[in-house]
C-alpha cells in the first residue's frame, strides 16, 4: 500500500500506524485480560448486569459525536484549511451534544427501559463523563496529520487510570459500580488530557472560532454518519440488551464476553483506517488508479487479518473460554466460533466507509447501515426469546455481511467495490 508514495508520507503513515498498534495491542492485551478477570469474578449474571450498563450508556455516547469526526478530518487533511474555524466549531457542536445526552442517558433509562435502581444508577455513573468528550476534537486536528503520538499516549495513560481502579476494586472485592467508574474515568481522562496537545497552529483556546454556516454544513453532511453509527451500535450491541430483556442476564454475560473476544480483532484494521484515510484522500484527487489500487490493498489486508482470527479461535476458543473463565461461560465459546466471522465482513464495511466518505457518498453508507441494523433487530425480536444468545450470533453474523457486502451489489455504482472485497475474500494478497 506504500508503494508510490514519498518517503516522508511513508514515514508519516508507517509512524502513526505503529503509535496506533502499540496502543491498541496494550489495551486489547490488558483489556482482554481486565475483562476476563472481572467475568470470573462477577459470573454471568453479574458481569450481565455490568455489561448491560456499559452498551446502554455506549449508545448515547456514540450521539455526542454527531459523525462529524470523519468529515473534519477529511476537511483539516485539505491544503488552506481554517483550522480555529474548523476545530472550534466541532468543539461548541460536541459539548452541547454531551450535555444534551448527558441527561437524557439516565432519564430514558428510567422513563423507558425495565432496567432496575441500580442499572439505572450505573448508567447515571457511566454518563457523568460524557460532557469531557467535547475535547477529543483536538484529536481531530493530529489525526488529519497523521501525527497521532500524543493522542496515542495520552489515551493509554488513561486507560491505565481506569485499569488500576478495576485492580484495586478487584483485589477489595468491592461491588459492580467500581468497574463502571473506571470505566467512565478513561473516557472522560482521555479526551480531557488533548487539552495538552492544542494544535500550535491555532496557539489559544480564544483564537478558536464558531462559525454558524460551517456547523450547518458539517451537521448536514454527517447527518447520514450520525445514523450510520447509531444504526452500527445499535446491530452491534443491541442484542445485548435484547438477550437481556428477552431471554436471562446471565445469558446476557456468557454472549457478552463472546463479543468481546470478537471484538479484539478489529484492532489491527482501525489502526489502519486512521492511519491511511487522510492520505486516501489526497490520492483521490491526484491519481484516481492508485487510488483504486490502495483500496483493493486495504480491503486484502482487512481479509487476511480476519482470516488470522477466525483460524485462531476456531482452534482454541474451547481451551482459552475454560481455562480463563470456567465451566460458567461454556457456551461462550460456542458463540465465539460464530461471532469471530463476523469481524471479516465489518472490517470489510469499515473499509468501504473510507471510500465512501472520501467520495462523500455518506449517503450509500448509512442506507446500508440501516439495512443492516432493521433486519438485525427484527430477527432477535423473532428468535432471541426462543434461543437465546446463539441466534443472536448467527443474526449478527448475517446482518454483518448483508450491511458491508451484500449491500454493495443492489447498487450500480457500488458493485465494483463488492467485487473488489470478494476479490479480497478469495486472495487477500497484500503485500504487494
Amino acid at each position: 500500500m506504500l508503494k508510490n508514495l514519498n518517503p516522508n508520507t511513508i514515514k508519516q503513515i508507517t509512524a502513526n500506524f505503529s503509535w496506533l498498534m502499540v496502543d491498541n495491542l496494550l489495551k486489547v492485551g490488558v483489556g482482554t485480560i481486565m475483562s476476563i478477570w472481572i467475568a470470573r469474578w462477577l459470573g454471568p449474571e453479574r458481569f450481565g448486569i455490568y455489561s448491560y450498563a456499559v452498551i446502554y450508556a455506549s449508545f448515547f455516547y456514540v450521539l455526542i459525536g454527531l459523525g462529524i469526526r470523519k468529515i473534519v478530518v477529511r476537511e483539516l487533511s485539505k491544503p488552506n484549511a481554517n483550522n480555529n474555524q474548523l476545530i472550534g466549531t466541532s468543539f461548541f457542536l460536541m459539548l452541547s451534544s454531551a450535555v444534551l445526552m448527558t441527561v437524557l442517558c439516565p432519564l430514558s433509562a428510567f422513563l423507558f427501559s425495565s432496567s432496575s435502581k441500580f442499572s439505572i444508577l450505573l448508567i447515571s455513573i457511566m454518563s457523568s463523563g460524557f460532557i469531557f468528550r467535547a475535547f477529543e476534537t483536538i484529536a481531530y486536528y493530529h489525526e488529519s496529520k497523521t501525527q497521532m503520538k500524543w493522542v496515542v499516549i495520552f489515551s493509554t495513560i488513561a486507560f491505565f487510570t481506569g485499569t488500576l481502579i478495576k485492580i484495586v476494586a478487584l483485589l477489595n472485592n468491592t461491588w459492580v459500580y467500581w468497574f463502571v467508574t473506571a470505566n467512565m474515568l478513561e473516557l472522560a481522562l482521555g479526551s480531557l488530557l488533548l487539552v495538552f496537545v492544542f494544535p500550535k497552529s491555532i496557539g489559544r483556546w480564544k483564537n478558536l472560532q464558531f462559525d454558524f454556516s460551517t456547523a450547518k454544513r458539517l451537521l448536514k453532511e454527517s447527518m447520514p454518519l450520525v445514523v450510520t453509527a447509531v444504526a452500527v451500535k445499535l446491530y452491534t450491541d443491541i442484542d445485548q440488551v435484547m438477550i437481556k430483556n428477552m431471554y436471562s442476564i446471565s445469558e446476557t454475560g456468557k454472549y457478552a464476553i463472546a463479543a468481546k473476544f470478537s471484538k479484539i480483532c478489529s484492532f489491527l484494521p482501525s489502526a489502519v483506517f486512521v492511519s491511511v484515510f487522510p492520505n486516501l484522500v489526497k490520492s483521490r484527487d491526484y491519481n484516481h488508479s492508485l487510488y483504486k489500487k490502495k483500496l483493493q490493498k486495504l480491503y486484502n489486508l482487512c481479509s487476511f487479518s480476519g482470516y488470522g482470527f477466525v483460524i485462531f479461535f476456531m482452534l482454541f476458543s474451547d481451551f482459552i473460554i475454560q481455562v480463563l473463565l470456567g465451566a460458567e461461560y461454556k457456551s461462550s465459546s460456542f458463540f465465539l466460533k460464530i461471532l469471530i466471522w463476523s469481524t471479516i465482513f465489518g472490517s470489510l464495511g469499515g473499509a468501504r466507509s473510507l471510500y465512501l466518505i472520501s467520495e462523500n457518498r455518506t449517503n450509500l453508507y448509512m442506507y446500508s447501515v440501516l439495512i443492516g441494523c432493521v433486519i438485525n433487530i427484527f430477527l432477535n425480536y423473532v428468535f432471541i426469546p426462543i434461543y437465546g444468545g446463539i441466534a443472536a450470533c448467527w443474526t449478527t453474523l448475517i446482518t454483518t455481511f448483508i450491511a458491508g457486502i451484500g449491500f454493495n451489489f443492489f447498487i450500480p455504482e457500488l458493485r465494483e467495490t463488492g467485487f473488489m472485497q470478494l476479490k479480497s475474500l478469495v486472495y487477500p494478497k497484500f503485500w504487494i
